[in-house]
C-alpha cells in the first residue's frame, strides 16, 4: 500500500487550473451504484454539461441499460436531459480506464470536470484485490486532469478515519496513515485520498468529499 500511495513526479499539472466557467463536459465514474445515480440526477440538473459516464459493459447499448437499471432501482425518474448522457463501456481496474488510448485521449483533451465516484465496496476483500478498482483508478484519474488541469472530485468515506474522529466530525486535511486502516477498503481509499493530496501540493484542483455510512433501504 505506501508505494501504490505515491504519486509519480511525472504527473503534474500542465497549464494553470481552469476552474472557471461551467463545464460543457463532466466525467462521472460509478453511475451504477448506490451513489452514483443520485449525483448523475443532480449534475443534469445544475449543469448543461454532457455527463460521460464509463460503466462496466461490452457495449454502449448495455452501458446505457445499466445506467437506466440504477435509476429505477434507487426510484430516481429518468431525469430531463437524460440525452446529455454519454455512457461508454469501461473498466476502470484496466489501464486507459480500459477505454482504450485514443479514447482516453479525447476525454483529457474534452472534459472539465471529473466526479470519481467509482469504488469496489468490501470490508472482506484484501487490499490487493481493491488496489486497480479503488487506487490505480485515482491515478489514471490524474493522469488524465493533467493535460488540461481539470478540477477533480473524490468521492471518499468517512472509514479512512481513526474511529475515535468520525463523531463529531472528522478533519478536512488529509489523514496520515493510522492503525484503524485494517480493511483493504480502507487501505486502498486511504491511498486514493494520499494521491490527491499530493496532486494538491503540485497544484491540482482536487477535492475529497468522505461521505457518511450510506444504508439501502427499501
Amino acid at each position: 500500500m505506501p508505494a501504490d500511495a505515491v504519486l509519480e513526479d511525472g504527473i503534474r499539472p500542465a497549464e494553470p487550473s481552469r476552474t472557471t466557467g461551467r463545464p460543457r463536459t463532466v466525467l462521472l465514474t460509478g453511475a451504477t451504484g448506490f451513489v452514483g445515480p443520485h449525483l448523475l440526477a443532480e449534475l443534469l440538473l445544475a449543469t448543461e454539461a454532457e455527463i460521460v459516464c464509463p460503466v462496466r459493459a461490452a457495449t454502449p447499448a448495455e452501458a446505457a441499460d445499466r445506467i437506466r437499471a440504477a435509476l429505477a432501482a434507487q426510484q430516481i425518474p429518468l431525469p430531463a436531459g437524460a440525452n446529455r448522457i454519454t455512457a461508454v463501456p469501461a473498466d476502470l481496474a484496466r489501464p486507459h480506464l480500459g477505454l482504450g488510448a485514443g479514447r482516453f485521449a479525447e476525454l483529457a483533451r474534452t472534459c472539465d470536470t471529473i466526479v470519481h465516484n467509482a469504488a469496489t465496496v468490501s470490508i472482506l476483500r484484501e487490499y490487493a484485490s481493491l488496489r486497480a478498482s479503488n487506487a490505480e483508478s485515482t491515478r489514471r484519474l490524474l493522469t488524465l486532469t493533467s493535460a488540461r488541469t481539470i478540477p477533480l472530485h473524490l468521492v471518499s468515506t468517512l472509514s479512512v478515519a481513526p474511529a475515535k474522529s468520525r463523531a463529531p466530525e472528522v478533519p478536512e486535511a488529509f489523514l496520515p496513515p493510522h492503525p484503524g486502516l485494517v480493511s483493504g477498503y480502507q487501505q486502498s481509499k486511504w491511498a486514493a485520498e494520499r494521491l490527491l493530496e499530493q496532486a494538491a501540493e503540485r497544484g491540482f484542483p482536487v477535492t475529497v468529499h468522505r461521505l457518511e455510512r450510506v444504508d439501502r433501504r427499501a
